[in-house]
């Protein structure tokens, strides 16, 4: 009898301990998956945040690869545009200028040559001296020209209106200065070939007059 309430006792204080422990497992694993529940909807959420934060992203990239590409486009529009001539520049007074002095410079030279060829007061090194000056200047001549011709076509300098008129200018003054040189020279070209010719009629006439030969 005593050894039978024992066994119902521990049996009982069994039953309790073992329902007491399930409970807790149940309740742990209730808070457990509560507790995962809870974040896997945190992480869905973070999830949406973090898939918002790259749409954002992309569309932030595309964003600046946009202005970027109009920011290209623009430059290369302006560039363009600065490679196009103005008519207004292209039909500028003083292009028509600098032609028409070229082309003087061109006929002075090419006439004062002529002289050269033909003086009979110079001597060969004399000749061969005059005619290289005059090739020196007429390729500083075309190198002119060269240049009038880039600023006032299209495609070939990057220059605005106003640094094209200011550089067609400076060729004008550059022109003027070259014409200068060109008229000075033949000038003593000819004074030279008036004075030797001179001093050669002077020495035939001291010749003739004293019977010299």
């Amino acid at each position: 009898m005593k050894r039978t309430a024992l066994l119902i006792i521990a049996l009982a204080i069994g039953s309790a301990v073992k329902a007491q422990t399930f409970g807790e497992w149940f309740r742990q694993k209730s808070t457990q998956r509560k507790y995962l529940l809870e974040q896997i909807a945190a992480l869905k959420v973070y999830g949406s945040y973090v898939k918002k934060g790259y749409k954002l992203a992309q569309q932030g990239l595309n964003t600046i690869g946009q202005i970027k590409d109009g920011d290209i486009n623009l430059h290369r529009l302006h560039f363009n545009s600065l490679r196009n001539v103005n008519p207004l520049v292209r039909n500028y007074k003083r292009t028509n200028d600098i032609i028409a002095i070229q082309d003087d410079i061109r006929t002075e030279t090419a006439n004062s040559k002529k002289v050269i060829a033909k003086a009979a007061t110079l001597s060969k090194n004399e000749k061969e001296y005059l005619v290289s000056v005059y090739d020196k200047l007429q390729k500083d001549c075309i190198a002119t020209l060269d240049e009038l011709e880039a600023v006032i076509t299209d495609g070939k300098l990057e220059m605005k209106d106003d640094e094209r008129i200011l550089r067609i200018d400076e060729l004008f003054l550059k022109s003027q200065s070259q014409y200068r040189f060109t008229k000075a020279f033949s000038s003593e070209i000819a004074i030279h070939n008036i004075q030797k010719a001179s001093e050669i009629k002077d020495i035939d006439q001291q010749k003739h007059l004293y019977q010299i030969n």
